[in-house]
């Protein structure tokens, strides 16, 4: 299996969503692996997001793809995210619950700054590759059960009505690294 990595430095500000969806999207094309695309691009852009409005320094993406897709962002911030449940009012709080959705697998690790004694973090997100011959992975499908069991989802969770354990792919469901 061969594996390609692709790896861009993004400077902290408003134009960081935007970036790191159209880096996303460019890796993903060159390898021929559009099918990909909807799930991370969304899922890149609350982690980028995050990362600026909460991190520090520079945000540096990398795009894994071999037997699955990972995407890793990293900053210099101290301290891990973590899923928190708003008001159904809130304009805010819902992205790593959206994560948690759309991707395979989800989490962080803390220390993760290159050369800065260990401050920074990586938050990170897996999707996996359909194997050869199945429909290709969209929202759509997702949603109609073509490539995992179809999963309710509880609307109210995003609004925090219901407790992080009782969400698929909450935190507590998230391999950490």
């Amino acid at each position: 299996m061969q594996i390609n990595n692709a790896t861009e430095i993004l400077p902290a500000g408003p134009q960081a969503p935007s970036q790191a969806r159209r880096f996303v999207s460019g890796a993903l094309s060159a390898w021929k692996r559009s099918d990909l695309r909807e799930r991370a691009v969304l899922a890149v852009s609350e982690l980028v997001t995050n990362a600026f409005l909460y991190g520090e320094g520079d945000i540096v993406l990398v795009v894994t793809l071999g037997t699955f897709l990972r995407v890793e962002v990293r900053d210099e911030g101290a301290g891990v995210p973590a899923q928190r449940h708003y008001s159904p009012t809130s304009t805010t709080g819902r992205g790593l619950h959206l994560v948690g959705h759309v991707a395979d697998r989800w989490g962080t690790s803390a220390g993760a700054g290159n050369g800065n004694e260990g401050a920074g973090k990586v938050v990170w997100f897996e999707i996996d590759t359909p194997v050869p011959g199945q429909a290709p992975a969209t929202l759509d499908t997702m949603a109609e059960g073509a490539l995992r069991p179809r999963v309710e989802v509880d609307l109210r969770a995003l609004a925090g009505e219901v407790s992080p354990g009782d969400v698929p792919g909450s935190v507590q469901g998230a391999r950490v690294a």
